[in-house]
């Protein structure tokens, strides 16, 4: 597990800022380059802290759309593209992980107004 600022187990550490790591996975991918899952995640991930940090120095809040499964129909995608449509509620668990990452950020200070916006109306109540 890892360390916590506050000492809660399992939670990330304070991090850097987007750093090399990411960066160097992002110059791979535009050579040519395939990522793995778990690097194209770590990617996702420091993208997503790189946002939220720069939105809390703006001012600016951040809306996360939680349980979405993105482009299902995969002849329409191939057909118009992306976020044409064919969207759909998602029963993934992403709780913890969440958690743990807009804490960080917090901890960091590096956390804009947020607002959670569940898909699937079971999660509302």
């Amino acid at each position: 597990m890892s360390a916590h600022p506050k000492g809660r187990p399992g939670r990330p550490p304070k991090r850097q800022p987007l750093g090399t790591y990411p960066n160097l996975l992002c110059s791979d991918a535009l050579s040519g380059g395939k990522l793995i899952a778990d690097e194209a995640d770590k990617y996702r991930t420091e993208l997503f802290r790189f946002f939220a940090g720069e939105y809390a120095k703006r001012g600016w809040g951040m809306e996360i759309h939680i349980g979405a499964m993105r482009n299902n129909n995969a002849a329409m995608f191939k057909k118009i593209g992306a976020d044409t449509g064919f969207d759909s509620i998602c029963d993934r668990s992403i709780a913890e992980p969440l958690s743990a990452m807009l804490d960080s950020l917090a901890c960091e200070g590096r956390l804009p107004k947020t607002i959670l916006f569940a898909l699937n109306p079971k999660d509302n109540y």
